[in-house]
């Protein structure tokens, strides 16, 4: 016997009662809060996995210096992660708070595993009141936007695929305080 009728329900002629498609939806329903649980159970893993080899600089923002040596982390004044799961696609949106806490103005970098699979399709930064959103562009065309930017003193992000896993996101001109 199928369960609360789910299959004898859908190949019955004349369709659904209104009860048997409430017990479907209440079906359905559980099934994407289970998926949902076993995506949140596999995220953990799969981030640890991705993090291996070592690399104690994932999700924290390092200041670099003019000649791109890694300085000082940037003080992190809070985290915020949403998942939105429909199907078999998470979408997922992090947001990190940081603060350049010196009295000069720094670039950074932010490195990030994600599982193999997963993509990035967009950056947001928020400098002060500006909210700038990233545009997609060929890797030497995006390198060339951003350092151009950078010299003449305006706000500028990239994020870069280093590997299948690994995402680096380099922020320009980040104010002091």
């Amino acid at each position: 016997m199928a369960p609360h009728g789910f299959v004898r329900g859908l190949s019955r002629p004349g369709g659904f009662s209104a009860g048997r498609s409430i017990r479907v939806r209440r079906f359905m329903e559980g099934v994407s809060l289970w998926m949902a649980i076993l995506l949140l159970l596999f995220v953990q893993p799969l981030y640890a996995e991705a993090s291996t080899g070592g690399d104690d600089t994932a999700g924290v923002l390092h200041f670099v210096d003019d000649n791109g040596q890694w300085q000082e982390p940037a003080l992190v004044l809070g985290s915020d992660f949403d998942v939105q799961v429909s199907g078999l696609i998470a979408d997922s949106k992090l947001v990190r708070t940081f603060r350049n806490t010196s009295d000069q103005w720094r670039e950074g970098v932010f490195v990030f595993p994600l599982p193999e699979k997963a993509s990035v399709y967009g950056l947001v930064m928020k400098v002060g009141e500006r909210t700038i959103v990233g545009e997609v562009q060929p890797r030497e065309e995006a390198k060339k936007t951003y350092e151009k930017a950078r010299d003449s003193g305006r706000y500028a992000a990239t994020v870069e695929q280093q590997r299948p896993n690994l995402f680096t996101t380099r922020v320009a001109n980040i104010p002091p305080g």
